[in-house]
């Protein structure tokens, strides 16, 4: 298991879930307002796999200081301050300030996988992480969409933590079975 990217794997479910939803209210829930978004999405993740093969020793920090303030900047700007005209132009703006956390944290995760040793486990973390983070999409109804920005911000920076400890204490820490 590894930690850090479990909790990347939940921050990024609970990220995309409110993106999501920011969207369905500048939009409305249509399917082509879906196929937007995740068009948006899919953007943003193909845009951050160019960007990491071309720059492949972006500093890790300035990533997650990059991500942590669209995580500001898109919990203080209201949905509704996003609702403006032409549809157009609510689109592109509403897309930079909902999709560019998911830009900046799929760099961070592209980074991450990049530096990790055993792939494997850390993909598959990552996908019990993106579970959890399904599940903890319910706290929306207890907090609202908005306040999910906080609850991701604090997973990232949880997450940046453990990957710092990881790299100060060795990029190895097996446990293994006691003996028999």
């Amino acid at each position: 298991m590894s930690p850090h990217f479990f909790l990347l794997g939940v921050a990024f479910l609970l990220l995309e879930t409110r993106s999501l939803v920011t969207f369905s209210l500048l939009f409305g829930t249509t399917w082509i307002v879906n196929a937007l978004a995740f068009f948006a999405i899919l953007l943003s993740v193909l845009g951050a796999i160019v960007v990491s093969a071309a720059r492949p020793r972006l500093p890790v920090p300035a990533l997650y200081v990059a991500l942590l303030a669209t995580l500001g900047l898109a919990y203080l700007l209201p949905p509704s301050a996003l609702l403006i005209e032409p549809a157009a132009l609510r689109y592109a703006v509403g897309a930079a300030v909902a999709f560019a956390p998911i830009f900046l944290a799929n760099l961070v995760f592209a980074h991450a996988f990049r530096d990790s040793e055993e792939a494997d486990l850390a993909f598959a973390s990552n996908l019990l992480g993106a579970m959890v983070g399904g599940a903890l999409e319910w706290l929306a109804l207890l907090m609202g969409y908005q306040a999910l920005l906080l609850l991701v911000a604090v997973t990232y920076v949880a997450a940046y933590q453990l990957r710092t400890r990881r790299r100060i204490l060795g990029d190895r820490v097996r446990l293994t079975p006691a003996a028999t």
